[in-house]
């Protein structure tokens, strides 16, 4: 049984008890859910925060992945929703994780530190990798798990009767995970479902025929699934997400006196076939760098960088970098992000 499936003890062990009776349910279930049948509120309120899909699940079986609208948006097996929080420093908001559905809290857990997930703490976290989490039970055999919790912000316990939109805790970073977000999963009769259009999960992409089971307005502080930059930057070393997420690299000064110096972007949905280009332009209007990639992969994050050693000092001035990423479809190339950044250099 996976992991984050069995992410509350008590869950699991209450699952090996299933009867012939509703395994035979769950085994002929329907592929897909009418919207009629569940309709769900939004599990975050991110009116103060900016909030974006960073993962859907995946609806390929086998070692290829899509999410439901045959996009990036996903990994191997992945069979939850991410709904992102941009930086871990807007945490301080106290985003609201709130109830999808009527139903009883089944299960808890609380206590488990923020922070992103490394190897040195595989061990620690085996077992609780939802992190600090919320599991509720619904009517007709209906069930949905919200994870990585800020620590200390749940505010129910087992047994509780919960109302749709009931404030449960709030986004965190606890857990295995590498971005601030919730971690939100429907199961019915023990299959996760993709509330996008309302399928079993590893059924098979549909463009322009899903039944969403998310209420109209559900999503509507929340950017919905689609190819953009996060966030763009300069720094004086290679980056690496981890320091993009927590807002290190916000915080650093670059000087005429570096090593290096680098252009760095965060990217929301690379596809497969698309191209980048990464350049920076020197203060008289010359090309310090520039740079192509073709992605042999989709993505749905990726953090993209073009750099140069520097040897002597760099010169005082204005720099901008360019990138741009290239798609082609219907037979044409398009241009879907264009981003410029300036940074100014004056001193040493």
């Amino acid at each position: 049984m996976n992991q984050l499936m069995c992410a509350f003890r008590i869950v699991c062990e209450r699952r090996f008890f299933i009867s012939a009776f509703t395994f035979v349910v769950a085994l002929f279930s329907a592929v897909s859910l009418h919207a009629e049948e569940i309709v769900l509120s939004s599990p975050v309120n991110c009116t103060d925060a900016q909030c974006f899909i960073q993962r859907m699940p995946d609806q390929l079986s086998g070692s290829e992945y899509q999410d439901y609208q045959c996009s990036s948006f996903s990994s191997n097996g992945y069979k939850s929703t991410d709904i992102r929080v941009k930086r871990a420093t807007e945490l301080v908001k106290k985003i609201p994780v709130m109830a999808s559905l009527d139903g009883v809290v089944d299960a808890v857990r609380d206590g488990m530190p923020d922070g992103i997930f490394t190897g040195d703490k595989a061990a620690f976290i085996k077992g609780k990798e939802c992190g600090n989490g919320v599991y509720l039970s619904h009517d007709n055999g209906v069930e949905t798990q919200y994870c990585h919790l800020r620590k200390g912000s749940v505010k129910v316990k087992k047994g509780d009767q919960i109302k749709a939109g009931q404030k449960l805790a709030e986004v965190g970073l606890s857990g295995r995970t590498n971005f601030p977000h919730l971690e939100f999963r429907i199961i019915k009769n023990n299959k996760a479902i993709d509330p996008f259009n309302g399928k079993v999960v590893e059924t098979g992409c549909s463009i322009g025929k899903d039944s969403s089971l998310w209420k109209s307005d559900a999503l509507k502080n929340i950017d919905l699934a689609t190819t953009h930059l996060v966030s763009a930057g300069f720094s004086s070393k290679i980056p690496t997400l981890p320091a993009v997420v927590l807002g290190l690299l916000d915080q650093e000064k670059i000087t005429t006196n570096l090593s290096a110096f680098v252009f760095w972007v965060e990217i929301a949905g690379i596809k497969k076939g698309d191209i980048e280009e990464i350049s920076i332009v020197n203060p008289d209007g010359s090309l310090l760098l520039k740079t192509a990639k073709l992605h042999k992969n989709g993505q749905a994050l990726y953090l993209g960088y073009a750099g140069k050693k520097i040897e002597n000092l760099l010169k005082k001035g204005k720099y901008v970098g360019h990138y741009k990423l290239i798609r082609r479809e219907n037979g044409k190339k398009q241009t879907l992000i264009f981003k410029k950044k300036t940074i100014i250099i004056l001193d040493k």
